[in-house]
């Protein structure tokens, strides 16, 4: 049985725009073991989906952040210039996705998967409602567990999703948080976010929830977005943003199915294990990460994760090992390359071949490094 991680995540209000950002990942706070088989027993479950927008929330410009920086008037002057320029962002990202609704997409394909996996016994329900009526958001929760459970429902799983541009280098989120809950009690049973992010896997990268924006960047402080941070998604008539929607949404469902023991997939462990190795969980992580390349062990994608994950957990021995075997697998593999710039040129004895590494990177694809590029000149 698997342990899994606990953690919460704030509700998305219904916004394009955010100036204040949209979730917050808290973390792991402690481990919960939970029973899944009953997911597809016998017993009814019931079943939610909460989405609180159809458009990709954008939440770019690190104005605001930075201005936090100066005390409350930066902090009021960044939320109005960050709120204008997510409103432009997110107006080009509009126009080039045109009628392609991403909140509906990712609804759909995750309402289409439960429906699959979980069987005849499971029935869908309206998700959390609001507080009306009642004297509190908890009072109305009890009074919606024991009226599932009147219907006769044992457990309910309700999931909440989103998705967006997040951060300076307008990384592409998807996301969904969920609980399940025994009824007719509401005692929780098991709770995790699982989250894809968009971009390279790399050693370079600190460990990081682009989502945060209510923290300021002190060490590194900007007014502006990667050149390319948002026209990466609205060239090519958007084609880009939709491919790599799509497969962000598949891989976000695939690890909330693996989670929920509903099904195993390279895909589900990968993505798990990512996540785990984000919230430095680095034992777990690669616990996961081996069930996914035992299940692909031709996949150099998931080979390289695992060495970035060796390297967070300070085995930079064993992640150098890995990125060579991930390079055995794929030889123009951009990212392993890079990675194994990235240690090797913490050894002047081995700077000559991190320059020959970084340079395959770059003619893989890679986006250069000015500060592994100073690191390679010393």
């Amino acid at each position: 049985m698997r342990v899994r991680c606990f953690s919460t995540v704030r509700r998305v209000p219904r916004l394009f725009v955010l100036a204040a950002g949209l979730l917050l990942a808290a973390g792991c706070a402690k481990d919960r073991r939970a029973d899944f088989s009953v997911l597809t027993g016998q017993e009814r479950i019931a079943w939610s989906i909460s989405n609180p927008r159809e458009e990709l929330t954008v939440a770019a410009s690190p104005v605001r952040q930075t201005l936090q920086i100066l005390g409350s008037a930066g902090t009021v002057l960044g939320f109005g210039i960050s709120a204008a320029q997510d409103a432009a962002y997110a107006k080009a990202i509009s126009d080039a996705l045109g009628e392609y609704s991403p909140g509906t997409v990712f609804e759909q394909r995750l309402a289409d998967a439960l429906a699959k996996h979980l069987g005849e016994n499971a029935r869908r329900v309206g998700p959390v409602g609001t507080a009306a009526g009642f004297a509190n958001q908890q009072e109305a929760k009890k009074a919606r567990w024991e009226g599932l459970a009147r219907s006769g429902h044992s457990q309910v799983l309700d999931l909440d999703i989103a998705c967006g541009v997040f951060g300076p280098e307008g990384t592409l989120v998807t996301r969904v948080s969920g609980e399940l809950r025994a009824l007719p009690g509401g005692k929780l049973l098991w709770r995790d976010t699982v989250t894809v992010h968009s971009g390279p896997v790399l050693a370079s990268r600190r460990l990081s929830d682009p989502t945060n924006r209510l923290t300021p960047n002190i060490a590194a402080p900007r007014l502006t977005i990667a050149e390319n941070a948002i026209g990466q998604w609205t060239g090519d008539g958007g084609k880009n943003l939709r491919e790599s929607f799509e497969g962000g949404v598949r891989r976000t469902v695939e690890g909330l199915l693996t989670a929920l023991e509903l099904e195993e997939t390279a895909d589900g462990y990968l993505t798990l294990g990512w996540n785990a190795m984000c919230r430095k969980r680095y034992a777990e992580a690669g616990d996961l990460l081996h069930q996914a390349q035992e299940m692909s062990p031709e996949r150099a994608d998931i080979l390289n994760v695992m060495a970035v994950n060796l390297g967070h957990a300070k085995d930079e021995e064993g992640a150098v090992k890995m990125a060579r075997e991930a390079l055995s697998r794929d030889p123009n593999h951009a990212e392993a390359h890079f990675n194994l710039a990235w240690w090797l040129s913490e050894d002047r004895q081995t700077l000559d071949e991190a320059r020959t590494h970084y340079e395959a990177a770059l003619a893989a694809g890679a986006p250069d490094h000015p500060r592994l590029e100073k690191r390679l000149k010393d």
